[in-house]
């Protein structure tokens, strides 16, 4: 079972991990961040970072009804720009997090799938439907 202390941890740790990750990308030169990897799950480590940030914003978003549109990576081309994405996802989630109670932590709901949702046309391993 799941708590709402717990998930506030949870979401504490993953994003000093992210940040940690932001600052390391902060030190190897913009155009490898910006370069073609092959083999790679997205094809730049640019558009993993946003794909990251673009799940955390998808979620937060289904388990409110909310409608949700991935953020362009192009539209977002840099660690510092990543950053401020970083920043207004998790304000929303955050916010989220301060309306969340113990009881509605633990109720049932229905979740749809990212490809119902999600613009990105990108279909997702993880998920979960109803």
């Amino acid at each position: 079972m799941f708590t709402l202390s717990g998930v506030r941890k949870f979401y504490d740790w993953t994003h000093a991990s992210l940040t940690l990750l932001l600052n390391h990308l902060s030190t190897i030169p913009a155009t490898e961040y910006a370069k073609d990897v092959p083999g790679f799950g997205f094809p730049t480590v640019c558009a993993q970072v946003i794909h990251i940030l673009n799940c955390e914003g998808f979620w937060i978003n289904t388990l409110q009804a909310i409608p949700f549109d991935d953020q362009d990576p192009a539209n977002w081309p840099t660690v510092s720009d990543a950053r401020l994405l970083q920043s207004e996802v998790s304000m929303r989630t955050l916010n989220y997090l301060s309306r969340l109670s113990e009881q509605n932590l633990i109720a049932p709901r229905s979740c749809i799938s990212p490809m119902e949702t999600s613009r990105s046309g990108r279909p997702h391993s993880s998920s979960i439907t109803s």
